[in-house]
């Protein structure tokens, strides 16, 4: 009985010791108010989240007696206190004394491109002295910010470096095919892979590169979170090097060990470094050339090369003589040319002479034999001219290589024509009149009227006649050119 009673006085005793030095602590404790932080680049709503994070780590601290965000509202509605027109120091400082805390904290959380920015200061109430400045930049999303930023700044500000202590480096393992590449990270060798890398601070991005010989570099950007064990495996590719080809002329087609790779000028990016490599050029026309080359790793060298053109004889004859030529569009003469050079591939020909079809083909020059061509005009078609003649006077001279007397028959008719139908327009224009003065004659009874109507009707009957025959004289014109020029179509 006496040892329970000794043991009950036992724990009251120390749970009061407890208390006593938990009263003491909590007296040595500074009261602090965190206002709720400006948000630059951010919405309100995320800034006043951030603040209260960084609140409920700092009380984890028990280095403050923080007041709760409710009660500084209650207090502020009380006071009729305006808390978002309150932006100095001096402000800040009367919230401290209105809300009866030691230390106020006040700041910025602010995002430029991908990072956020985190300012704030601890200003004494009763001085209005700055005690202490704090600032942290960290890269990536703003839930990073919130579960790793808040907490560095908590660290910060209480000291405590356990706050939040969970595990803070990532492991990263680097394997490669073939392995043995040299592994750096951010620049600095590391190590082969296969590697692990275990001391890599969470919550930052590095930049991972591989290199073996003969083969090319390769480079990875990885992001390490809080207990990420991430892996990277890569397949490392043969190291080529490159080779820029061209020619004179340009166009030639290209072939590098047997292999066709298009036409000049040509970049090949895919030549084994260290190999022989054969270059053939090959164009229509010239002598091929070809070369051969190594290239080693990281060269970028220019192979530039001269063609040799072939050239041939050609003769060129027709029936009948003097066609004029044109080969490849250029005149050249009359038939028949006697051996004149051309290079060696397909050139375009053409033959004209008045009176027959021109004559248009591809010929082709070789480089063994000289080229002889001998080529029959076919003439024109006379029973074509004629018809073309019938329907339009003239365009069967044009037809049969005579200009000059289409042009002539073709005006002539349609002058003829013209002045024809003319004529006939004003013998119509005329004729109307003379009826009308006839009708006149007739209906007067007027003996003196009489005789001048009868003169007014034999003036009008004089000047349809004068036109009738005008007319009838150009339409004898227009047989005659008309005739004459379907006879001198034909022979």
């Amino acid at each position: 009985m006496m040892i329970t009673s000794r043991l009950q006085m036992t724990v009251v005793i120390f749970t009061a010791f407890l208390m006593m030095t938990s009263l003491i602590h909590a007296q040595d404790r500074a009261t602090m108010a965190i206002i709720d932080f400006e948000g630059l680049g951010i919405s309100q709503q995320e800034a006043q989240l951030l603040t209260n994070r960084l609140r409920t780590l700092l009380v984890q601290t028990d280095n403050y007696n923080i007041i709760e965000r409710g009660q500084m509202e209650q207090i502020f509605q009380e006071q009729n206190f305006q808390l978002s027109s309150c932006t100095s120091q001096e402000c800040a400082v009367e919230i401290g004394q209105i809300l009866g805390a030691q230390q106020i904290m006040t700041g910025s959380i602010g995002k430029i491109g991908e990072t956020f920015t985190v300012d704030l200061r601890i200003i004494d109430v009763a001085t209005s002295e700055i005690l202490r400045t704090a600032s942290y930049d960290i890269r990536g999303e703003i839930d990073l910010m919130l579960t790793e930023g808040m907490v560095e700044v908590a660290r910060r500000i209480s000291g405590e470096s356990r706050l939040g202590a969970g595990p803070r480096y990532g492991t990263l393992n680097v394997y490669s095919e073939p392995s043995g590449a040299r592994v750096f990270i951010d620049n600095r060798e590391r190590g082969s892979t296969p590697f692990a890398a275990t001391d890599l601070p969470a919550g930052e991005e590095y930049n991972v590169r591989l290199m073996l010989d003969g083969y090319q570099p390769i480079t990875r950007t990885i992001k390490i979170r809080e207990g990420d064990n991430p892996a990277l495996n890569v397949s490392l590719q043969a190291s080529y090097g490159e080779l820029r080809i061209l020619s004179q002329p340009a166009g030639a087609r290209v072939y590098i060990d047997d292999r066709e790779l298009g036409a000049t000028p040509v970049a090949v990016s895919e030549l084994a470094a260290g190999e022989e490599h054969t270059v053939r050029l090959a164009l229509d026309g010239y002598r091929e050339v070809t070369r051969t080359l190594t290239i080693q790793e990281g060269e970028n060298p220019a192979l530039n090369m001269t063609l040799e053109p072939m050239w041939n004889w050609v003769t060129i004859q027709s029936r009948p003589r003097k066609a004029v030529v044109l080969i490849d569009n250029e005149p050249i003469g009359k038939t028949p040319i006697e051996e004149i050079r051309y290079r060696v591939g397909l050139h375009s020909i053409e033959l004209n002479k008045s009176g027959y079809r021109p004559y248009r083909e591809q010929f082709e020059v070789k480089s063994q034999d000289p080229t002889l061509l001998n080529i029959r005009l076919r003439s024109k078609s006379r029973g074509t001219a004629f018809l073309l003649s019938m329907f339009i006077p003239g365009s069967g001279h044009f037809f049969r290589g005579k200009p000059l007397a289409g042009l002539f028959f073709m005006g002539a008719s349609a002058a003829a024509g013209y002045l024809a139908f003319d004529a006939q327009m004003q013998m119509e224009d005329l004729y109307q009149e003379y009826q009308t003065r006839l009708d006149k004659y007739n209906s007067t009874t007027d003996i003196n009227r009489l005789y001048q109507l009868e003169e007014e009707v034999w003036r009008a009957f004089d000047e349809v006649r004068s036109y009738q025959e005008t007319r009838d004289t150009f339409l004898g014109v227009l047989g005659g050119v008309y005739s004459l020029n379907l006879i001198t179509v034909v022979f």
